[in-house]
């Protein structure tokens, strides 16, 4: 008969559970292990949430501080989801079928996708004279495009044609 014994620092359940030291107690030769305690003034170390979750693209505007056009999406496609991430990305999700369209928004330039797959398509194009930079592999998975102090782009899973991408971005000007 083999015995095994591990040692394990009693703290390391502090960490594994939220860095709160109310999580684990001990007592004489009694360890409880609770993940769901809190320090007395409620605090937690855990980092909070960044995604905020609103009924409509007017509260979604309203919580990161400016104006959000509704998108020309393609046909099929509708709204689901209205999202700010720390208060400085608005992220609208279109739902159809098996695919999601998200739309993002927010201050400044450059690629706020979020998207960083490599595609076999990489191009720029020309849209009401913004210039647009779609990747993709048959389709566009992937458009972005900056235009008056604001990053805008449009991801979709399975793709959509340039026509559709064109229609997306002349909506947002």
């Amino acid at each position: 008969m083999c015995i095994l014994r591990f040692y394990v620092p009693i703290n390391l359940f502090v960490s594994l559970c939220g860095n709160d030291p109310a999580t684990v107690k001990t007592g004489g030769d009694t360890i409880i292990i609770d993940p769901d305690a809190k320090t007395e003034d409620g605090d937690s170390s855990q980092i909070p949430n960044p995604l905020t979750s609103y009924e409509s693209l007017a509260e979604l505007a309203k919580a990161v501080g400016f104006d959000i056009k509704t998108p020309t999406v393609p046909a099929g496609y509708q709204a689901d989801a209205y999202i700010d991430i720390s208060g400085e990305l608005a992220e609208v999700f279109y739902v159809k079928g098996d695919d999601t369209l998200v739309y993002r928004v927010s201050r400044g330039e450059g690629d706020n996708s979020g998207d960083y797959n490599t595609y076999s398509s990489k191009k720029t194009v020309d849209v009401n004279g913004v210039s647009v930079e779609l990747r993709g592999n048959d389709k566009v998975n992937v458009a972005t495009w900056s235009n008056g102090g604001f990053a805008y782009s449009v991801s979709s899973e399975q793709g959509i044609s340039e026509t559709e991408v064109a229609a997306v971005v002349s909506s947002a000007l």
